[in-house]
């Protein structure tokens, strides 16, 4: 098998079509894996996204598996260095995450890609989310542990532990939607079809399809309920959770693959949902929702899921997944727990292999290191510089900085002697290596 490194936006561009034809095949794929939301990754993903992808030969056209990636470069306050780690792209966007390949191959595939893996520097891999088949997932786990690497399964949780991310409830949808009534529980059914009656008989309680002309308002409504419902739970992080949704959502609009259903009281919105439409695998993966708790006359999120399941069902929809947390609601509206795996990769010798870091990552090393300064030792940032130094010998940027930083905590000599190096007109003097311990 041959595996190519696709690291450019414009290649990724053109494996639509090859991307799709994968995409039909693999019964593991879900939308967080599909060429539009990959698409969307590419334009608001900080760190560059690559791919793995994987040919039958050096000879075939078309790719028989992708892998996508994200390069990290992480510091290690301990050992005071900087390494290189891979996540799944989609990692801290996405719910779950995967690798795209014929259901046929996979053992060829998974082999190969952590061969590819093998020979790439690294220190950690961390593979979160994945929804894969469990001989998938197990013959990833044997390959890396082949190679000798340490393979620690992870057991994710949120809500400050209440809420376990290794499961995705999933609804196989009937053909009718009082078929799907049937399937449920004797009080849910009864509920839904309560308080279904209460909604649809009250003058001033609707449920629609938000559209182009109400989009933004229902964002920016969306963005500031889902921010003070969670603002207690949550605390610093809730300002950038909201955004990274808002983000998310707005994407999804544009492109046409998500919907936002509203609940409104007298014309102002009281609850929301938003759900991805897969017309490939024809299945709506709800995503996000937010509600007023101040609106407590009939259950609104359960009100919301079910016209969303009715209207899947009358669109011939297969699938309504609930995605990753095992919150009791979802197994009330019938969903059936998929696993979702997470794993983190280990290699012994990574400090050699990641001491040397790609020129690539001077902008990110540098950011940190200005971030960190204050937080830092001054023998920590000292190695740190040094290391850099070491990977990039005498580059200027990175003289500058380390220059910069001596003189803001008074070492004016070191400073000055690197000032004589970054100003140096012969060869000679551009060649002296700063020794940062000297």
């Amino acid at each position: 098998m041959h595996i190519e490194l696709i690291g450019s936006r414009q290649q990724f561009d053109g494996l639509q079509d090859n991307w799709t034809e994968l995409y039909q095949q693999d019964s593991s794929a879900n939308v967080f894996m599909s060429w539009c939301w990959l698409k969307q990754l590419y334009d608001r993903r900080a760190e560059p996204v690559c791919i793995l992808a994987a040919r039958l030969n050096s000879d075939s056209q078309n790719y028989a598996a992708f892998l996508p990636l994200r390069q990290r470069l992480l510091l290690d306050r301990e050992q005071a260095r900087f390494t290189v780690s891979y996540a799944l792209a989609g990692n801290d966007w996405a719910d779950q995450t995967g690798l795209l390949c014929s259901p046929d191959i996979e053992h060829q595939v998974v082999e190969a890609f952590t061969a590819a893996l093998a020979q790439m520097s690294w220190r950690s891999l961390y593979f979160s989310d994945m929804s894969m088949s469990e001989n998938r997932y197990e013959e990833l786990v044997t390959q890396f542990s082949n190679l000798g690497y340490a393979v620690d399964v992870r057991s994710l949780t949120d809500n400050e532990g209440e809420t376990r991310l290794d499961v995705a409830p999933c609804i196989a949808l009937p053909a009718t939607f009082e078929d799907y009534l049937k399937s449920l529980s004797a009080n849910t059914r009864q509920r839904l079809r309560r308080f279904g009656r209460v909604q649809e008989k009250s003058d001033d309680l609707k449920i629609e399809f938000s559209d182009h002309t109400t989009h933004e308002q229902n964002l920016q409504w969306f963005v500031r309920v889902w921010r003070e419902r969670w603002l207690a739970s949550k605390g610093a992080k809730v300002d950038t959770l909201a955004e990274k949704y808002q983000i998310i959502m707005q994407q999804g609009l544009e492109d046409g693959n998500l919907v936002l259903l509203v609940m409104h009281q007298s014309d102002k919105p009281i609850a929301m949902i938003a759900c991805y439409l897969d017309e490939i695998r024809k299945t709506v993966s709800f995503f996000v929702a937010a509600r007023d708790l101040q609106f407590d006359s009939v259950p609104s999120g359960l009100l919301l899921h079910s016209y969303m399941i009715q209207w899947a069902i009358s669109n011939n929809y297969q699938r309504y997944h609930l995605l990753r947390g095992n919150e009791p609601y979802k197994y009330s509206l019938g969903g059936i727990d998929e696993p979702v795996y997470s794993i983190r990769v280990r290699r012994s010798n990574a400090v050699e292999k990641t001491r040397f870091l790609p020129i690539e990552y001077r902008g990110d090393a540098l950011e940190q290191l200005s971030k960190r300064a204050g937080k830092l030792g001054r023998r920590q940032m000292h190695k740190l510089y040094s290391q850099l130094l070491e990977s990039w010998p005498n580059d200027a940027q990175t003289l500058s900085h380390y220059k910069d930083w001596l003189n803001r905590i008074g070492d004016h000599d070191h400073a000055n002697s690197i000032e004589n190096v970054l100003f140096a007109e012969d060869t000679q003097s551009k060649n002296t290596l700063i020794n940062p311990h000297s």
